[in-house]
């Protein structure tokens, strides 16, 4: 085949798209096509790895595991690369990867990408950004899983599409207490402390955000004010979901919304026990769960209260 004809190939990867003509071109004199055949393998998990692939046509199926502990875990669909970390990072292969069915694939070999980074450095850094993608994508889905369930390609994927990804330095500050609540945020690496501030303006450190926690959607459901200033205690990475996303998702998940609202129940009960001496005093009830879940919150903790029939009088 040409290299006109690979070059065409080329123009229809999604992730190479952000790569000129020029660029194109040369990579074009720089790689192979490869044809598999349903079920032929083309990665094997432990192996070296000595080449990276992009998905031109055609569905792969990731395992993990060996023989009969072999399990599929992912698909990937055309226009994705295949085998890049292992080239970029180093390391063995950590998973098998097979043809779905007639598949067509671009190779680039370690030889070839090493002279593309030296004389290149845009697909290097193309590559790396792909990984990053990929990553996020996966902590995305490990995410979902506490909201959704087993969520499916599309639902992490259109979530994935819709999520914006914050990234906050050491000692860098989400937002300030008082502060209009527009978003629902998840965790995703690091460390965040919760912070409020009196009315002397004293500010006490109240409590911590650790990876997989999510905060904001008391707030957001009941329309109030931030009660907290969020800062992040060392390097952090958050997905964040406006309230137009939010709403979306619990439009189209039931579900999402009764993880949610089971979330809320237990952070009431967990501060009912915590502060149940507290509960003799209705001002000080009062200011623990406006501080912690807003007031349109506090009304559905009072609900709850009542339900136990601790005898005491709101």
């Amino acid at each position: 085949m040409t290299d006109q004809s690979i070059y065409e190939i080329l123009k229809t990867i999604d992730s190479l798209s952000s790569l000129s003509a020029d660029m194109l071109t040369k990579l074009a004199e720089s790689v192979q096509l490869l044809n598999l055949e349903s079920g032929e393998i083309l990665i094997r998990q432990g192996e070296k790895g000595d080449a990276m692939y992009f998905l031109a046509s055609g569905t792969l199926d990731i395992r993990v595991g060996h023989g009969d502990t072999e399990k599929s875990v992912a698909t990937v669909m055309p226009g994705a690369p295949v085998g890049e970390t292992q080239l970029l990072v180093g390391g063995v292969r950590t998973a098998s990867v097979y043809a779905a069915e007639s598949c067509l694939l671009v190779r680039l070999t370690s030889q070839m990408l090493r002279k593309w980074e030296r004389e290149h450095d845009v697909l290097h850094d193309l590559l790396l950004n792909v990984i990053r993608e990929r990553q996020r994508r996966n902590e995305l889905s490990g995410v979902l899983v506490k909201y959704l369930g087993q969520a499916d390609t599309a639902t992490v994927d259109w979530v994935n599409t819709n999520a914006n990804w914050v990234e906050l330095s050491r000692g860098e500050v989400l937002f300030e207490q008082g502060a209009s609540c527009t978003s629902w945020y998840v965790l995703i690496e690091g460390l965040l402390e919760v912070c409020v501030t009196n009315e002397d303006g004293v500010e006490t450190t109240v409590g911590r955000v650790e990876k997989g926690g999510s905060f904001g959607e008391a707030a957001l459901l009941s329309d109030e004010k931030r009660t907290a200033t969020i800062r992040a205690s060392r390097d952090s990475e958050l997905i964040e979901l406006t309230r137009e996303t939010f709403d979306l998702i619990r439009e189209m998940h039931p579900e999402f919304m009764m993880s949610i609202t089971r979330m809320l129940v237990v952070l009431v009960l967990e501060l009912i026990w915590l502060h149940f001496d507290e509960l003799r005093s209705p001002a000080k009830f009062a200011r623990l769960f406006d501080l912690r879940l807003g007031p349109d919150i506090l009304y559905r903790a009072l609900l709850v209260v009542w339900s136990f029939d601790i005898g005491h009088e709101f």
